[in-house]
């Protein structure tokens, strides 16, 4: 958790000396970096809406996941009893939202991370090509 919340100093733009070049490098391996989760741009062509959509989505889905290997090794396990241990599977979920909140909590407001341009217009800073507060994406 401390890693990704000095890993958040990654996202800052602007040109940091040496030393601290270097250790935002090595963080930001350490931290679970949606962007480099979701690589779907290499396979398929998709818009920024719909990369957007499919990182958002990426918990929800792991998360579904989880319910469902949990209920089948519960039922494995026991196949005549049902026995789900319903505090294993609330931990699980836990130690997945919180590996995940401070990432997707700066996925959730990347729509509102807006540079200004000499030209006056303002893009997203993680997608350029998109134009804040005037494009349909």
């Amino acid at each position: 958790m401390v890693l990704q919340m000095v890993g958040v100093l990654t996202r800052v733009t602007m040109d940091w000396p040496e030393p601290m070049k270097s250790f935002q490098y090595y963080i930001s391996m350490l931290t679970f970096n949606v962007d480099t989760l979701v690589r779907l741009g290499c396979v398929m062509d998709l818009t920024t809406l719909a990369r957007y959509v499919m990182k958002l989505a990426i918990v929800p889905v792991v998360g579904s996941l989880l319910v469902i290997i949990h209920f089948v090794v519960c039922f494995i396990r026991s196949p005549g009893q049902w026995n789900p241990r319903w505090f294993a599977l609330v931990s699980s979920i836990g130690v997945l939202v919180s590996a995940f909140y401070i990432s997707m909590s700066l996925l959730i407001l990347s729509p509102f991370q807006c540079l200004i341009h000499p030209n006056d217009v303002w893009t997203m800073i993680q997608y350029q090509a998109v134009v804040c507060w005037d494009s349909t994406e």
